[in-house]
């Protein structure tokens, strides 16, 4: 899955769950850097590593959450 692709998120967190039945963990150890100063370093860069490292992080914890409340309670 592509962390920074957002859009992408929800459809991959559903699919997922229909692979495997449930989803008991959940790992967000996706992350990016840049080398280079924040002037010669593009906009969309910076908003690339900010959709890696943070609001992919959030979206999927965001999307799965519920699916490992539920699967915590069923053990």
């Amino acid at each position: 899955m592509d962390v920074g692709d957002l859009s992408s998120i929800p459809e991959k967190c559903t699919e997922a769950l229909r692979v495997y039945g449930r989803i008991d963990i959940l790992v967000n150890n996706a992350g990016m850097g840049i080398r280079g100063t924040v002037v010669e370093t593009e906009l969309e860069v910076h908003q690339r590593i900010m959709n890696v490292n943070y609001f992919g992080t959030l979206s999927i914890t965001k999307g799965e959450v519920f699916v490992l409340r539920e699967s915590s309670l069923s053990h």
